[in-house]
């Protein structure tokens, strides 16, 4: 993971998702203040801002720096929509990720903001393709680091051979570093702090 900046959210955010969504729960009598009743959803107002999300944060995962193919994505409430209803249609709270990545982490709230990390947090083992923690963090801030690693399984074999093969293909010269930078900014940032090129 590295730090994803916040951008504003777009126009008409307010008119199209937010005042919508408040307006449905007042209908039906769903308090924003409270955890949702069992078995109660929310209408997904938020749905109509994923092409705006692709488009502000370029296609990347915001858990993982993944480039999303097109037509595919998520919103992540990164405050669960069920336990805080309240920032169910807020843009502060949305996260483009993923459709994986967004199943793994579902309700739980022991994952870092992509919003709060820091640079150089998750580190890279270029041989492996093996995320971990900076070994100079506090102890608290690498078990943070290694929960949000282990919720959303950033380690699996599939992430592992993503990192793997950009690194092996800008080493055999099958891409350009300027296309590592804008494809995989990541590993590009990872392998220039271990100074491969």
């Amino acid at each position: 993971m590295i730090p994803v900046v916040f951008e504003n959210e777009p126009s008409l955010f307010d008119v199209r998702i937010r005042q919508k969504g408040i307006a449905w729960c007042q209908r039906n009598n769903i308090s924003l203040n409270c955890p949702l009743p069992e078995g109660k959803k929310l209408k997904e107002y938020w749905r109509i801002c994923l092409p705006a999300m692709r488009k502000i944060y370029h296609c990347f995962c915001a858990y993982t720096n993944i480039l999303i193919n097109p037509g595919e994505g998520t919103i992540d409430h990164f405050l669960p929509k069920n336990k805080y209803p309240k920032f169910a249609y807020e843009w502060t709270n949305y996260r483009l990720a993923l459709p994986r990545i967004n199943s793994r982490k579902k309700d739980c709230e022991d994952v870092l903001d992509p919003f709060d990390i820091k640079d150089g947090w998750f580190q890279l083992d270029l041989i492996t393709g093996f995320l971990y923690a900076d070994p100079e963090l506090p102890f608290q801030k690498r078990t943070q680091i290694l929960q949000t690693i282990n919720r959303l399984q950033l380690n699996d074999s599939m992430y592992k051979q993503y990192r793997l093969r950009y690194i092996d293909d800008y080493i055999h010269g099958k891409i350009s570093i300027q296309l590592l930078e804008r494809d995989a900014p990541y590993i590009f940032r990872e392998m220039r702090r271990q100074n491969m090129f």
